[in-house]
């Protein structure tokens, strides 16, 4: 009767060590359940974390892009103003200057008018004096001596020798002045003094 009770001692201390194994694992798994939880939070709130800075910055991103975008189209919209009051001023620019090359061409020709009219005024004078020295010349000797032919000076100007008068300079010559605008201009009147007019003296005016 012994031996049994020696086996069922035996299988007693077996089950007590199982049993003890049993606690211990299970103490083990709840520590690795704890763990796993634990871990699984923080991933979790890790992830909700980036996930909440992913969208934090896709907003800020989206919200920079919005304000870019706006700042390009305000400054295309004042670079358009700019180009049209650009292009308005280049328009005024060009009728202006035709206006100013109309009132120029005007001037200029109103300057040549009065100039032929002075010259034409001023070659009756001289021719006037032409004749009376001829006349004088044609007369006895007697005479010819009081009459003597005063030097012919011709003054060759722009409008700035309108206000010479031949009146009121020497009496010891003659003046007569002539109106050119250009050197062409002045060249012809040269041509045309030296066909009917001779001439001591050329003076040329020019601003």
């Amino acid at each position: 009767m012994v031996k049994p009770s020696v086996d069922l001692d035996k299988l007693a201390n077996k089950i007590h060590m199982v049993e003890n194994e049993n606690s211990a694992l299970k103490v083990t798994v709840q520590e690795l359940k704890y763990k796993s939880e634990l871990e699984k939070a923080n991933l979790q709130s890790k992830l909700e974390l980036q996930t909440s800075k992913s969208e934090s910055c896709k907003q800020t991103y989206e919200k920079s892009i919005k304000v870019l975008e706006t700042g390009a189209e305000s400054l295309n919209e004042k670079l358009r103003d700019k180009e049209d009051k650009l292009e308005m001023l280049q328009k005024s620019y060009k009728e202006l200057s035709s206006v100013i090359q109309a009132k120029d061409e005007e001037l200029l020709l109103a300057k040549q008018q009065e100039g032929a009219v002075m010259n034409k005024e001023e070659f009756k004078i001289v021719t006037h004096q032409r004749d009376q020295t001829q006349a004088s010349q044609s007369k006895p000797k007697t005479q010819q001596h009081e009459v003597k032919e005063r030097p012919s000076v011709i003054l060759i100007g722009t409008s700035n020798i309108k206000g010479i008068k031949p009146s009121k300079l020497s009496s010891k010559f003659t003046l007569r002045k002539l109106n050119a605008y250009t050197f062409e201009q002045t060249e012809s009147q040269l041509r045309d003094v030296k066909k009917t007019t001779r001439c001591n003296s050329f003076s040329l005016a020019y601003k």
